[in-house]
C-alpha cells in the first residue's frame, strides 16, 4: 500500500500519539503554562471530573490573553479556554483527521475513545512523523535545536 492509501484506510492510532496533557477547570493559567513547558506541548486539554474534555488552551490563547493584562495568570484557565475545539475518535481514519485539521485550521485535535474520555492528543507534529515514516528516503527529519550555542557556526 501506498502513503495515500494509508492515511485513507488506517485509523488514528496508528499515529505517533501523546499523552493527554491536561488540567482541570479550576486549574490556573500559570499552571496550565507550567504543565505545557514541562511537557514541550503548545496546548492543554480541560477536562471535567469524568475525564471529558470541555475545553482547549493554547500558545494563541495565552498570547492574546497576556496582551491584555499579566495578572491574569491567577485566574483559573476555563475564563480563557476555547469550547470551539475539536476531536477525532481512536477509531477514526487518519483522512478524518486531517480533513478536520484543515477544514478548522488546527495544529492540535484531542483524540477521544468510545466513552468521550480524552485519550490522546495528536496534531501537525503526529502527522508530519507519520509521513516521514512512510517515505524515509525522501524525507529527512531532525528535531529542532532550541538554541544554537556561541560555539556553533550557522550559514557558510
Amino acid at each position: 500500500m501506498g502513503l495515500r492509501q494509508d492515511i485513507l484506510d488506517q485509523p488514528v492510532t496508528e499515529l505517533a500519539l501523546r499523552p493527554p496533557i491536561s488540567v482541570q477547570q479550576t486549574a490556573t493559567v500559570a499552571e496550565a503554562i507550567a504543565i505545557m513547558r514541562q511537557h514541550e506541548l503548545g496546548c492543554v486539554m480541560v477536562l471535567d471530573e469524568a475525564g471529558k474534555p470541555t475545553g482547549m488552551f493554547n500558545e494563541k490563547l495565552l498570547i492574546r490573553m497576556l496582551a491584555e493584562d499579566k495578572d491574569y495568570l491567577d485566574h483559573p484557565v476555563s475564563e480563557f479556554m476555547t469550547t470551539s475545539f475539536q476531536t477525532v475518535r481512536d477509531s477514526d481514519r487518519i483522512a478524518d483527521l486531517l480533513r478536520t485539521m484543515q477544514t478548522h485550521k488546527l495544529r492540535w485535535v484531542c483524540v477521544v475513545d468510545e466513552s468521550g474520555k480524552a485519550a490522546a492528543i495528536t496534531g501537525l507534529r503526529g502527522l508530519v512523523q507519520y509521513v516521514a515514516d512512510h517515505v524515509p528516503r525522501c524525507v529527512k527529519v531532525e528535531p529542532i535545536r532550541r538554541k544554537l550555542s556561541m560555539e556553533q557556526r550557522e550559514g557558510a
